[in-house]
């Protein structure tokens, strides 16, 4: 799952929790760190942290294993894979599916996305350092790509088809996969965007029902 469907589906009043729902990917992204899922904290001082990031990791051992998501990255493979040159076609369409789920939400909600940003904007930065010293994170390193996640926003864009091929292009950068998408590309993407979306949408609500056996879950 992806940012935005990991906030909107699991998000409390604590924002301590909800950084957590999101925390074990930033962390990766950040610092090529896992998040030690092991960890005691025997004092609940950072338990919002905590359980937010064990949410995180329950869900997306869940979504993974779906037979619904693996409905839906099939789907892709035979609508998608015949039309298109680009490598990696299998994390090609697993990023493509986690992001549409994102721009559903967004799509429903557009002020989710704003949401959530300011939620990790609202994060006491002392309250912060304190849990990423317990995990032994760096927090030279969280800290200002944290602050530049927030500040690019790019989940707000996800709206419009530029915004997702934008993001699959920097998620292939990410990735260390050295490949260009050409103009041709993008409008593929953009061509066949509605057609992928339809496919998401028809596998969430079962996605959801299972999601919601974890915990509590917004819908």
């Amino acid at each position: 799952m992806n940012f935005l469907a990991h906030y909107h589906f699991f998000k409390t009043t604590d924002n301590e929790h909800n950084l957590g729902l999101i925390f074990p990917d930033l962390l990766h992204h950040f610092c090529q760190q896992h998040y030690p899922h092991h960890v005691e904290d025997n004092s609940n001082i950072f338990y919002g942290f905590h359980e937010g990031c064990k949410t995180h990791l329950l869900a997306d051992k869940h979504f993974h294993n779906s037979n619904h998501f693996k409905q839906i990255l099939s789907q892709f493979k035979a609508h998608l894979n015949h039309k298109v040159n680009w490598p990696r076609k299998w994390f090609f369409n697993h990023v493509l599916a986690e992001i549409l789920m994102d721009r559903i939400i967004l799509l429903k909600a557009p002020n989710e996305a704003y949401e959530m940003y300011s939620a990790l904007q609202s994060i006491d930065q002392l309250r912060l350092i304190q849990f990423l010293n317990s995990i032994e994170a760096n927090p030279a390193i969280f800290l200002p790509a944290f602050e530049r996640f927030i500040a690019a926003a790019f989940i707000k864009h996800y709206a419009s088809p530029k915004g997702v091929s934008t993001s699959l292009q920097n998620l292939y950068k990410r990735a260390g996969i050295a490949y260009a998408f050409t103009d041709d590309d993008n409008h593929i993407i953009h061509e066949e965007l509605n057609s992928l979306q339809a496919i998401v949408e028809e596998n969430l609500s079962p996605i959801v029902e299972e999601l919601a056996q974890i915990s509590d879950i917004r819908i």
